[in-house]
């Protein structure tokens, strides 16, 4: 689903711990070390939320539409789709915005899987559960199924997760919900400690 600037900006106010020196930042979409570069990836979100844009940097599967980077080319003329939207983004970013948010979409879950079969391979007698989390990102959810990931994370709206769920199932996939069996070391001082906390409940 494409969001919009005010939807990404609300998703980056999450009480995620950042620091700069000893000063901890409050709100990254008002401290003026983030501000400008937060509400360039607002206007892009907008940029391609708007409907002059839509065939250019957006696609629809399943009755959704998603970020053109989230398409998985199957053939040269989705090849040229993404290169066009990757170019108008660089073009009206002058260049300067080397990595747009959802940008990692194209190798994040391939990467993730690859090195999930990489740990398989070498420890053959290691049950392995990876989960990937994916945010309240359906575009990312739906790459990571389609990249062979097995285990993905959704936090986003019921709706969006059912769907997701039951295309997880067409891939031998599952979906999880819950986040208590999962390590989240976000606002955590002392990351090492969560874990030894973690593996101590399972």
């Amino acid at each position: 689903m494409l969001r919009t600037g005010e939807q990404y900006l609300d998703s980056i106010r999450d009480g995620r711990v950042i620091y700069i020196g000893d000063e901890r930042v409050e709100d990254a979409t008002k401290h003026p070390a983030f501000r400008d570069i937060a509400q360039t990836y607002a206007e892009l979100y907008d940029l391609k939320a708007a409907p002059e844009n839509r065939d250019l940097l957006s696609y629809e599967e399943n009755g959704e539409r998603y970020s053109m980077y989230y398409l998985r080319p199957r053939s040269k003329e989705d090849l040229e789709r993404r290169t066009r939207a990757h170019t108008f983004i660089n073009r009206w970013s002058y260049g300067l915005l080397g990595r747009s948010p959802d940008a990692v979409a194209g190798m994040g879950p391939a990467w993730f899987r690859n090195i999930v079969s990489e740990l398989e391979r070498a420890y053959p007698a290691l049950d392995v559960e990876a989960v990937l989390d994916c945010g309240d990102a359906a575009g990312y959810a739906l790459a990571a199924l389609r990249s062979g990931v097995k285990i993905i994370r959704f936090s986003g709206n019921p709706s969006a997760a059912s769907k997701i769920k039951d295309i997880a199932g067409t891939h031998g996939a599952r979906l999880e919900r819950n986040p208590s069996r999962i390590l989240d070391t976000r606002g955590e001082k002392d990351a090492d400690a969560a874990l030894r906390r973690w593996l101590a409940t399972k």
